[in-house]
């Protein structure tokens, strides 16, 4: 593999703006709600990573001068401030790849929960009194996929 320095600087922006803290809550959720239909953790941590990555290049997009502009998030300069625009877009577009790459290479297979063989997400069925005969399924895809 070859690197060049714009890949690395795109590297640097990514991680930056990544590991730059906030509550996780999206995460957490991914993993708690996998592990309420019954999985682990370690199932839904490729997911929930991924989720966080796709986060992350939405804040990195928002913050963008084209958008609102901001200068900083958390109390730290904010990508395009750092790097320059050029840089935090597409630090922003490649979060969004590697997530969805992240997701597919590193979610460990799982037999033994019962998955739609149509999509490999879980389907919840879930019902509202209020209307007759009606059920509205919701599709979990952080959940164990």
């Amino acid at each position: 593999m070859t690197t060049c320095p714009e890949t690395e600087t795109i590297t640097e922006a990514m991680r930056y703006s990544l590991m730059a803290g906030g509550k996780r809550i999206r995460p957490i959720m991914c993993i708690a709600a996998c592990e309420m239909l019954g999985g682990t953790a370690e199932m839904a941590m490729p997911t929930a990573v991924a989720i966080e990555m796709i986060h992350t290049m939405s804040l990195v997009h928002d913050d963008l001068p084209a958008m609102d502009n901001d200068s900083l998030r958390r109390g730290v300069p904010t990508n395009h401030v750092v790097f320059g625009e050029d840089i935090a877009i597409l630090a922003g577009d490649a979060l969004l790849s590697e997530a969805f790459e992240h997701c597919a290479t590193n979610t460990p297979k799982v037999d033994s929960l019962e998955l739609n063989p149509l999509s490999n997400d879980f389907i919840i069925a879930l019902e509202f009194p209020h209307e007759s005969n009606a059920c509205s399924p919701i599709t979990l895809t952080c959940a164990c996929i």
